[in-house]
């Protein structure tokens, strides 16, 4: 798809299953947490908890029960939260936001979730530079999709038209809709975390879909 764009435009980005892929995350945790609970043989305890979410177990309390019974679940969660993400930017993504840089179009990050644990992520991936706002529903006070973290942007870019993209059908793209924004949803590659609902009616629905960010082919006027 052609996104043309020009100086009063704003890419509006979401993260999670986005920019890259939260599976991606979920085992760098998981590689973190195997390197405490059994340092001897790390490979083994990983494909364990591998295992075990694939066939939608507890993960936590089975690693715990089986190598680590002096830590609890809040200690595994920790590092799950905490610990510095070993991820990379999807297919695309980068070349997208370095053309939107280049033509000097303003982009900013809306996510949810904790403070720590999505600065690492954004750290981690090196894309702090790009975004002139880093929305996180943390820090923020509400989570999509509240109106109010569409509105910051309302009332910050007044004068900008605004495109969103982003993956989650239930949560990314009612708000922006209802504003008038260019909605631009990616559709899941059999890996996201939380599967895609189609069924939920067009006012949550994007108004153009693609299939990675190699699809968007940048033209600025």
């Amino acid at each position: 798809m052609n996104l043309i764009v020009s100086k009063h435009d704003l890419i509006v980005f979401d993260l999670d299953d986005t920019i890259y892929k939260e599976i991606d995350f979920l085992y760098s945790a998981f590689r973190e947490i195997a390197s405490v609970v059994r340092p001897s043989n790390t490979n083994a305890s990983f494909e364990f908890m591998k295992h075990l979410y694939t066939e939608r177990k507890d993960v936590f309390e089975g690693i715990i029960k089986a190598f680590a019974p002096k830590l609890t679940k809040n200690d595994l969660l920790k590092i799950y939260r905490n610990h510095w993400p070993d991820i990379n930017l999807s297919p695309g993504v980068v070349d997208v936001l370095n053309a939107l840089k280049i033509y000097d179009v303003p982009m900013s990050l809306l996510t949810n979730g904790r403070s720590l644990t999505q600065r690492n992520k954004i750290r981690s991936l090196g894309i702090d530079g790009y975004f002139q706002d880093i929305i996180i529903s943390e820090e923020f006070g509400s989570e999509k999709p509240c109106k109010r973290n569409y509105q910051y942007f309302e009332n910050k870019y007044t004068d900008k038209k605004k495109t969103y993209i982003g993956d989650n059908f239930s949560k990314d793209f009612s708000v922006p809709n209802m504003f008038g924004w260019n909605t631009i949803g990616l559709i899941d590659d059999g890996r996201n975390i939380h599967k895609q609902v189609f069924t939920l009616g067009c006012k949550s629905l994007p108004k153009v879909t693609i299939k990675s960010f190699a699809d968007i082919r940048i033209q600025y006027v």
